[in-house]
């Protein structure tokens, strides 16, 4: 019994008590920013140390907000002291696995931007975000011009060392590969957004960046002949750039995905590419130009023969629709449309589409619907099926439109293997939401035409 009394009298041990090697491998596995961090090593001498137990730092606008708002001089002042507080490069707790840096900063602060990525690249971190334009890459501000005073200059020399163990660089607002010499075997992944990205550049990438397996330019002024490729490039992304006339592909031989969006442009080569399966093909339309009904198929066929997996994308007013031939696509089995804005479709386009997929299993269409004056009068409901491999089907933003409605009953009409349809209708208090009746009375219809099979109405 005095043993017990004695025991109970014992203090608990606290987490404070523990070893700090230990303390900071705990704390990194926790959900701390670089602020609560920041914060944490000011109230205590212990927790001086706190910075280094971080495998992933974030400068953002969280740092740099005062009383007077956000201030792109309180970033830099707390960004500094921050990583003063760090330690010396090679003197951490936990290795730096991501370092980022997201905030509207000008060329006039480059001494403090190299600064702080030498010091990420000297700490061997595998994600570095060097994102001096945040809006882009949330899809806001597009419209922002790139003045040559913005583009901050990556310093590519301090990525000419042997230690560097750099995997994936995102740069927005920053022109890489100027003055890049040396072989990055680890780098896997390069995503540029709203850069001058000049023919040099991209020679640089292909010859130095050797084990490159995804290389993405969005919002950037591109040479006119924009070449690129790679042994292992699996992935590429070219969307919403200027300038760009034709797209060469030096060696497709890895690729297996695809995406552009933007204007008409050459494809080069992309047809030789064996395994390049996924594709995502963005129209778009200007008072200059205007992409007519053959160019879509004519460009998918010829130019991706090895296609299995298509989303096809419209933005902006188009009068017309493409044209399909039967069994065009006879390798098509995955196809996702996307039409926004004012864009139509008829329901004949949909048959015909139908028609030139005939292995196709799962298709997936986001309205807005616009019929086509005239054409769909040549659609009488019911049809016979015909399609014997499609299984799943899924509309989004539904409206419950008469148009919608008879939209989906042809599909489900014309598939004799069909297994589900989703539904995900447009939300209550939406300008084009028909009303509850009209759903409920949607619900019904569909479900007495699938007989038993899966509906997901919601």
């Amino acid at each position: 019994m005095h043993r017990s009394s004695s025991r109970s009298k014992q203090r608990r041990t606290c987490i404070e008590d523990l070893p700090d090697d230990v303390l900071f491998i705990i704390m990194s596995k926790l959900s701390v920013n670089v602020k609560e961090c920041f914060r944490a090593s000011l109230i205590s001498k212990r927790w001086l140390s706190l910075p280094t137990c971080l495998s992933e730092i974030t400068f953002d606008g969280t740092i740099a907000r005062g009383s007077g708002g956000y201030s792109g001089d309180l970033f830099i002042e707390r960004a500094n002291k921050f990583l003063e507080q760090y330690g010396k490069p090679g003197s951490r707790w936990m290795p730096l696995s991501v370092f980022r840096i997201s905030f509207y900063l000008y060329k006039n602060c480059v001494t403090d931007i190299n600064n702080w990525i030498g010091f990420a690249l000297s700490n061997g971190v595998r994600v570095l975000d060097v994102v001096l334009r945040p809006g882009y890459v949330r899809r806001e501000n597009l419209r922002w011009t790139m003045y040559d005073h913005y583009l901050y200059v990556f310093p590519c020399d301090l990525l000419n060392k042997t230690h560097i163990a750099l995997e994936r660089l995102l740069l927005v607002s920053c022109v890489f590969g100027r003055n890049l010499n040396t072989k990055l075997t680890s780098l896997k992944e390069v995503e540029l957004w709203a850069t001058h990205v000049t023919e040099a550049d991209t020679l640089n990438i292909a010859t130095y960046c050797t084990s490159l397996t995804k290389l993405t330019f969005d919002f950037c002024i591109l040479p006119e002949r924009l070449i690129v490729g790679g042994s292992s490039l699996t992935y590429l992304r070219v969307e919403c750039c200027e300038d760009v006339r034709e797209i060469e592909l030096s060696d497709g031989r890895a690729l297996m995905c695809f995406s552009y969006q933007g204007m008409s442009v050459k494809f080069i080569k992309f047809c030789e590419a064996p395994q390049l399966t996924h594709v995502r093909f963005g129209m778009c339309d200007c008072d200059d130009f205007f992409m007519d009904d053959l160019y879509v198929p004519k460009v998918l066929l010829r130019d991706f023969p090895a296609m299995k997996s298509l989303v096809l994308s419209r933005f902006c007013d188009t009068l017309h629709s493409p044209s399909f031939e039967p069994g065009a696509f006879c390798k098509l089995e995955v196809l996702h449309l996307v039409y926004e804005g004012s864009s139509t479709f008829s329901l004949l386009s949909v048959l015909k589409l139908l028609r030139a997929c005939p292995v196709v299993r799962s298709f997936e269409m986001v309205p807005p619907f616009r019929c086509e004056v005239g054409k769909d009068e040549n659609v009488r409901l019911p049809i016979q099926a015909f399609h014997n491999s499609l299984k799943t089907v899924e509309i989004r933003e539904f409206t419950c439109s008469k148009e919608e409605v008879k939209l989906v009953s042809m599909i489900i009409q014309a598939s004799a293997a069909l297994d589900q349809v989703t539904i995900i209708c447009l939300r209550k208090g939406h300008k084009e939401f028909q009303g509850i009746q009209k759903m409920k009375l949607a619900k019904t219809i569909f479900l007495k035409m699938m007989q038993g099979r899966t509906l997901i109405f919601s």
